[in-house]
């Protein structure tokens, strides 16, 4: 069952909409990714993992060269494929986890498992709340509904790979822009309706 409320996350995050599926909360937010305390942050890449311009290039900025340097030394993964270095400069996560889910045709089922490859990499490194911005809304060009829609379905994934007890409890969905909380509210309401 899904929870509103205009509740703060903090000064600049504001928690939109809570629930819980098969043991994890999934929570809502409008605001600032990079002012979510949290283990994990989601940075939407591409195979070469430049950090370029969205989310990447805030990363980029905020977080200081050495995450560049580090993605570098990694090279390139697969489309839709997830690998986590360390935070650079940025002080709100203990890590960052790049998922590469931007080509030149971001599609709804990369988005799928892109997610689910995320959180999997969460596990495996012990990260227990982990913030996702809309994956492949921005540079990817991804309508918001199918993007909600892929998303959770691959959070549904990984719940089903990795059943619990788990360490990922908690998946936090930072959108920037209100217009994208209705999309997740209508997915979030088809996952966890009986």
């Amino acid at each position: 069952m899904l929870r509103s409320g205009l509740r703060s996350f903090n000064q600049e995050v504001r928690i939109v909409g809570e629930c819980t599926y098969a043991g994890l909360t999934i929570r809502v937010v409008v605001g600032d990714l990079l002012h979510i305390t949290c283990d994990a942050i989601v940075n939407p890449s591409n195979t070469a993992l430049y950090l370029g311009s969205g989310v990447s290039g805030a990363i980029r900025q905020r977080g200081g060269p050495t995450i560049q340097r580090a993605l570098d030394r990694i090279g390139s993964v697969g489309h839709c494929d997830a690998v986590r270095t360390a935070p650079g400069e940025l002080t709100n996560c203990h890590a960052i986890i790049h998922a590469a889910v931007i080509s030149h045709q971001t599609e709804g089922p990369c988005i799928r498992r892109a997610t689910t490859n995320v959180l999997i990499t969460a596990e495996h490194f012990g990260d227990a709340t982990v913030a996702f911005p809309a994956l492949g809304t921005g540079v990817g060009r991804v309508k918001p509904a199918v993007a909600a829609q892929e998303m959770l379905a691959g959070i549904a994934d990984f719940c089903q790979v990795i059943p619990e007890p788990r360490v990922v409890r908690t998946v936090i969905i930072a959108l920037y822009e209100t217009e994208l909380v209705g999309a997740l509210e209508q997915a979030l309401q088809r996952l966890t309706a009986p």
